[in-house]
């Protein structure tokens, strides 16, 4: 799953518009660093997993846990450059856009979308970094980035999802309604009064994702991507989740 990342930039290192949002090619994969936030091999192959642990699944299985979501200082872009965030476009959304959920898409020839990326993620200092990983190995192997989700506050009082994304091959574990249940959770925590975040019409999975998970559609923009190259043919989709008061 990649849901949609926001027109706000300023959460990543360097300019956003000397990349394009959507390709067709990954670059070469890496192998991912001992640790996802960076940190060199003397901080030990398990550092991951002495950062602040959110969530630990499965923890009742003899097994070991699928995944752990942990909050991070920042993501470091070696952790990600192995990862494939991108989905396939096979419909689109289309008009009236004036009810809780997309009423109507329309079939399109399939194609592999993918928002691009590069840089460290690194929440402002008012927003937060939840990243699902893999356990610390305890053959001494290193953790491996599944998703992420990146917040902040927004000025109208919602918590913004900045960007939110799933490794394509560890889709279908749950880890992307773990990631919005643990926005929503710093969310309230934080005193703001729900959830904001901006996705597009080519987004078609992603929709129905925020769509069950409980949020709304709030709005749509057809000419927010006008000028940016190859994008004018998408309409923004804005959705909402509103908390009940306490």
């Amino acid at each position: 799953m990649r849901g949609g990342r926001t027109s706000k930039r300023s959460w990543t290192a360097g300019p956003r518009s000397t990349r394009s949002w959507s390709s067709t090619s990954r670059p070469a994969k890496k192998a991912p660093p001992c640790c996802i936030t960076g940190h060199g091999p003397e901080h030990g192959l398990d550092c991951a997993a002495g950062h602040a642990t959110l969530a630990l699944f499965d923890t009742a299985s003899t097994m070991p846990p699928p995944y752990v979501i942990a909050s991070l200082p920042r993501l470091d872009a070696n952790a990600l450059a192995y990862c494939d965030f991108s989905f396939d476009v096979t419909a689109v959304a289309v008009p009236p856009f004036s009810g809780n959920d997309i009423a109507a898409t329309v079939a399109v020839a399939p194609y592999r979308k993918d928002y691009g990326g590069g840089d460290d993620l690194v929440p402002e200092p008012d927003g937060v970094l939840l990243v699902a990983h893999s356990p610390a190995a305890v053959d001494g192997g290193s953790t491996t980035v599944l998703g992420y989700v990146l917040l902040s506050r927004d000025w109208t009082g919602l918590a913004l999802v900045d960007d939110i994304a799933v490794d394509r091959a560890s889709r279908g574990l749950g880890i992307g309604r773990a990631l919005l249940d643990g926005a929503r959770d710093w969310a309230r925590a934080a005193g703001l009064a729900g959830l904001r975040l901006e996705t597009q019409s080519t987004n078609v999975p992603a929709c129905r994702f925020y769509a069950r998970q409980g949020l709304q559609l709030g709005g749509a923009d057809r000419l927010l991507y006008a000028a940016l190259p190859g994008l004018a043919h998408e309409t923004a989709l804005f959705w909402y989740q509103l908390f009940a008061p306490r």
